[in-house]
Protein backbone atom coordinates (compact mmCIF):
# COMPACT_ATOMS: atom_id res chain seq x y z
CA UNK A 1 0.00 0.00 0.00
CA UNK A 2 1.00 3.62 0.32
CA UNK A 3 3.00 3.04 3.49
CA UNK A 4 5.02 0.33 1.77
CA UNK A 5 5.68 2.58 -1.23
CA UNK A 6 6.75 5.52 0.91
CA UNK A 7 9.07 3.36 3.02
CA UNK A 8 10.70 1.54 0.06
CA UNK A 9 13.63 4.00 -0.19
CA UNK A 10 14.69 2.98 3.30
CA UNK A 11 15.00 -0.74 2.50
CA UNK A 12 18.75 -0.76 1.99
CA UNK A 13 19.67 -4.41 2.34
CA UNK A 14 21.70 -5.50 -0.66
CA UNK A 15 25.37 -5.43 0.39
CA UNK A 16 28.07 -4.77 -2.18
CA UNK A 17 31.73 -5.82 -2.01
CA UNK A 18 32.66 -2.17 -1.51
CA UNK A 19 30.72 -2.13 1.76
CA UNK A 20 27.92 0.07 0.49
CA UNK A 21 24.32 -1.04 0.26
CA UNK A 22 21.66 -0.48 -2.35
CA UNK A 23 17.90 -0.33 -2.39
CA UNK A 24 16.08 -3.63 -2.41
CA UNK A 25 13.63 -2.47 -5.08
CA UNK A 26 16.29 -0.75 -7.20
CA UNK A 27 19.67 -2.47 -6.80
CA UNK A 28 21.38 0.08 -9.06
CA UNK A 29 20.62 2.89 -6.57
CA UNK A 30 23.20 3.12 -3.77
CA UNK A 31 21.74 4.11 -0.42
CA UNK A 32 22.62 7.52 0.98
CA UNK A 33 25.58 8.02 -1.34
CA UNK A 34 23.79 9.31 -4.43
CA UNK A 35 21.60 12.34 -4.92
CA UNK A 36 18.92 10.20 -6.55
CA UNK A 37 18.50 8.09 -3.41
CA UNK A 38 18.34 11.14 -1.16
CA UNK A 39 15.64 12.67 -3.36
CA UNK A 40 13.70 9.39 -3.38
CA UNK A 41 13.96 9.23 0.42
CA UNK A 42 12.70 12.81 0.75
CA UNK A 43 9.75 11.96 -1.49
CA UNK A 44 9.07 8.88 0.63
CA UNK A 45 8.97 10.94 3.84
CA UNK A 46 6.75 13.56 2.19
CA UNK A 47 4.47 10.83 0.85
CA UNK A 48 4.12 9.37 4.33
CA UNK A 49 3.47 12.77 5.90
CA UNK A 50 0.85 13.68 3.30
CA UNK A 51 -1.28 10.51 3.23
CA UNK A 52 -0.90 7.87 5.99
CA UNK A 53 0.05 10.23 8.84
CA UNK A 54 -3.01 12.51 8.46
CA UNK A 55 -5.26 9.45 8.14
CA UNK A 56 -3.89 8.03 11.41
CA UNK A 57 -4.27 11.45 13.08
CA UNK A 58 -7.86 11.79 11.85
CA UNK A 59 -8.70 8.23 12.97
CA UNK A 60 -7.23 8.95 16.40
CA UNK A 61 -9.27 12.14 16.71
CA UNK A 62 -12.43 10.34 15.59
CA UNK A 63 -11.82 7.56 18.10
CA UNK A 64 -11.34 10.06 20.91
CA UNK A 65 -14.59 11.81 19.95
CA UNK A 66 -16.55 8.57 19.54
CA UNK A 67 -18.06 8.44 23.06
CA UNK A 68 -19.43 11.96 22.57
CA UNK A 69 -20.98 10.91 19.25
CA UNK A 70 -22.56 7.85 20.91
CA UNK A 71 -24.03 10.00 23.70
CA UNK A 72 -25.36 12.69 21.37
CA UNK A 73 -28.49 11.52 19.54
CA UNK A 74 -28.63 14.43 17.11
CA UNK A 75 -28.68 13.95 13.37
CA UNK A 76 -25.18 15.45 13.04
CA UNK A 77 -23.70 12.93 15.49
CA UNK A 78 -25.51 10.11 13.70
CA UNK A 79 -24.05 11.24 10.38
CA UNK A 80 -20.57 11.38 11.88
CA UNK A 81 -20.91 7.87 13.30
CA UNK A 82 -22.20 6.64 9.96
CA UNK A 83 -19.27 8.25 8.12
CA UNK A 84 -16.78 6.77 10.58
CA UNK A 85 -18.30 3.31 10.76
CA UNK A 86 -15.29 1.81 8.97
CA UNK A 87 -13.41 2.26 12.27
CA UNK A 88 -16.12 0.97 14.64
CA UNK A 89 -18.40 -1.45 12.78
CA UNK A 90 -16.51 -4.67 13.58
CA UNK A 91 -16.55 -4.17 17.34
CA UNK A 92 -18.98 -3.87 20.22
CA UNK A 93 -19.84 -0.28 21.13
CA UNK A 94 -17.93 -0.60 24.39
CA UNK A 95 -14.81 -1.56 22.42
CA UNK A 96 -14.95 1.30 19.93
CA UNK A 97 -11.21 1.94 20.32
CA UNK A 98 -10.19 -1.48 18.91
CA UNK A 99 -10.24 0.00 15.40
CA UNK A 100 -7.42 2.34 16.39
CA UNK A 101 -5.47 -0.61 17.81
CA UNK A 102 -5.82 -2.47 14.51
CA UNK A 103 -4.79 0.62 12.57
CA UNK A 104 -1.65 0.99 14.71
CA UNK A 105 -0.87 -2.70 14.33
CA UNK A 106 -1.19 -2.49 10.54
CA UNK A 107 1.02 0.58 10.45
CA UNK A 108 3.71 -1.21 12.45
CA UNK A 109 3.42 -4.30 10.24
CA UNK A 110 3.95 -2.13 7.16
CA UNK A 111 7.28 -0.92 8.55
CA UNK A 112 8.63 -4.38 9.43
CA UNK A 113 10.38 -4.89 6.06
CA UNK A 114 12.36 -1.73 6.70
CA UNK A 115 13.66 -3.07 10.03
CA UNK A 116 14.42 -6.61 8.92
Amino acid sequence: SFVLSSSAPFWCTIEHPSGSSSMLESPSTLCWSTASHVSIAVLGVLGFLLVPAPFVAFSTFATIKCPAYFADHSEVATRKLHALRFIYVRFQPSRYWYGLVLLARNLVLAFIPMVI
